[in-house]
């Protein structure tokens, strides 16, 4: 009588949808590592309880919960991976980012200490050389757009290469006249 309810049917299973088919040509994206982890976590849970309940011989579990546990260091050590990755792409991000603010002092402090050849305590307006804030591609001092990715150029000060707005008459960075095009774009 195992499978019939008391009127003698079986009894009604739950419907189900099937998963939606990939579009043809197309291959469904296989399982994030967190999806297998907690996959191969509900896959031993349910091991257990029929363990427990004494559908499974001693053989059989032993086998297949060893394979789940396999599978579960495997999701695990992959995450481990994938974030030791993320933390070594960071840190890259950082250094390079102090990079270009040492590089940057040093080309202010290098533009400061320039004199014109007829006067030797005017220091030098010479435009910036700097890199794209879309791509970080250098950017030439006539440059309006970036010409890699498209990005508008933001104007620069002449003397200390703040960014400034096209309708500064000084600099906000260090005070220097932006009147008669002296803000290079």
């Amino acid at each position: 009588m195992s499978g019939l309810n008391v009127s003698g049917e079986l009894p009604a299973q739950p419907q189900t949808e099937p998963p939606p088919a990939a579009a043809p040509g197309l291959q469904a994206a296989p399982p994030t590592l967190e999806a297998q982890r907690d996959a191969a976590y509900a896959a031993l849970a349910d091991l257990d309880f029929d363990h427990g309940l004494g559908k499974l011989n001693e053989d059989d579990y032993q086998m297949v919960r060893a394979r789940l546990l396999a599978q579960a260091v495997a999701a695990l050590r992959g995450l481990d991976a994938a974030a030791d990755i993320e933390s070594q792409v960071e840190a890259l991000v950082r250094s390079r980012r102090a990079a270009l603010q040492t590089n940057g002092r040093a080309l202010n402090a290098q533009r400061s200490s320039t004199t014109h050849p007829s006067d030797s305590n005017a220091p030098v307006a010479r435009p910036l050389l700097h890199r794209c804030v879309g791509c970080g591609a250098a950017l030439s001092p006539d440059d309006r757009f970036c010409a890699k990715c498209g990005t508008p150029v933001a104007a620069r000060c002449p003397q200390c290469g703040a960014a400034v707005q096209a309708e500064d008459r000084f600099c906000v960075g260090c005070g220097a006249s932006l009147i008669a095009g002296a803000a290079v774009s």
